[in-house]
């Protein structure tokens, strides 16, 4: 018998009391480099507010946040970067500021052609930077991967590839690990080969105490990432935790912002879910800074403020540009939950050379052990056992108990 379609809980933004109100979050902590930006919001045009004139400062209800100097970023100067995913929005973003920061060489990572090619002109024409390496390859190719390397031998690595979205990767987690995980490995295993010096990858606030398959995945590609740092203690490998980056691809205000085009109804999950959010421009900037900060005994991430309620940012668009539009609430997706954190309950929490960007502490796994469990999530990958995978990344995680996991006494000692 077929289920009858959710119930869509109706929301008239008319009635809704409204507020906007932009937060000047500057910290009490201690001295720091960090620099914030100021609002960017476009005015109305022939008297009709469009949804790009909105702000994203008005948006978030807080300022956008710069975290990067040219201290900071000094490692950049005449080094060679490899970013994969390179085409993606995050990739993009953060090639732009690579080369604005002085990198000599870009090696430009996709299995995206079209984004590649596109990107490759934009540097070129918009930035200046003609020292662009398109390179079409699939990070999932462990060959590939070292071919890649051993050809243009990056000093620093920043891995943004991945799939990223919930729903999609529960209903294939094969393609999720062999991505997520499997990808990631090759990665990683292809900078050590080449003594890439530094390595940064971009994980999410759902790998912390994960219930999806993308946060189970990208929890073990943290600990891929974080047993090679171990093991080559002259290089600088880590990772970034990053919350809902709203203005990607895929993302909530790109989506918002299509649906309020048409007419509505905007869509939100649930009146309560909550998000950590941030822009393209703030996850860059933080990844940019841990390349410099990095270390393999903790985890980075950004204080960008509170968790916001996504109906609250859905409100923020509606009523600026078209007030009469409803917003509906459709209920969880599979995979997904109300709340992310981004560090676990009783992890002991450093601050770092900026006052905004903070360390947890990070498991240190039996590198003998994730080696099984990788190897057994790749044969699982290539029988494309799905039941297989889940299993597998449920154990991992079940796993971690104190006969695995060595808890790092200390952050960043």
């Amino acid at each position: 018998m077929r289920r009858a379609p959710p119930r869509l809980h109706h929301l008239d933004t008319r009635t809704t009391a409204w507020d906007i109100c932009v937060i000047d979050e500057g910290s009490k902590r201690g001295a720091t480099s960090c620099a914030q930006s100021g609002p960017t919001g476009a005015g109305a045009r022939n008297g009709r507010v469009r949804c790009d004139d909105v702000s994203i400062e008005t948006l978030l209800g807080r300022r956008v946040v710069d975290v990067v100097d040219g201290d900071v970023a000094g490692y950049l100067a005449g080094a060679t970067a490899l970013v994969t995913g390179a085409g993606g929005s995050l990739g993009a973003e953060l090639c732009v500021r690579l080369a604005q920061h002085g990198a000599r060489e870009l090696v430009l990572v996709d299995q995206a052609e079209a984004p590649l090619g596109d990107l490759v002109l934009t540097l070129r024409h918009d930035h200046g930077f003609a020292a662009a390496v398109p390179v079409l390859a699939d990070i999932r190719s462990r060959a590939r991967m070292v071919d890649v390397f051993e050809r243009h031998r990056p000093d620093v690595v920043f891995h943004t590839a991945a799939y990223k979205q919930v729903p999609l990767l529960e209903a294939h987690p094969v393609e999720a690990v062999a991505a997520n995980v499997l990808g990631t490995r090759s990665v990683v295993d292809a900078a050590l080969w080449v003594g890439a010096e530094r390595l940064v990858l971009f994980s999410t606030d759902k790998a912390v105490e994960p219930t999806s398959i993308l946060g189970q995945t990208k929890a073990v590609a943290e600990w891929v990432v974080a047993a090679a740092g171990r093991e080559t203690p002259d290089a600088s490998y880590a990772a970034i935790r990053l919350g809902n980056v709203v203005d990607s691809a895929g993302s909530i205000l790109p989506l918002f912002r299509r649906q309020v085009a048409r007419g509505g109804p905007v869509t939100v999950t649930h009146p309560k879910m909550t998000r950590y959010l941030l822009t393209a421009g703030e996850a860059v900037g933080l990844a940019i800074v841990v390349g410099a900060l990095a270390d393999s005994k903790g985890i980075f991430w950004l204080d960008s403020g509170p968790p916001v309620r996504i109906v609250d940012v859905a409100r923020r668009l509606v009523r600026r540009v078209s007030p009469e539009i409803a917003i509906d609430f459709v209920g969880l997706r599979p995979g997904e939950r109300l709340h992310e954190r981004l560090h676990r309950n009783g992890d002991e929490v450093a601050a770092t050379a900026c006052d905004r960007v903070f360390t947890s502490t990070m498991d240190a796994v039996d590198p003998v052990w994730l080696e099984r469990g990788v190897a057994a999530l790749t044969q699982h990958v290539e029988s494309a056992s799905a039941r297989d995978v889940r299993a597998t990344l449920s154990e991992l995680q079940a796993a971690l108990d104190p006969d695995i996991v060595l808890q790092v006494a200390g952050v960043g000692g």
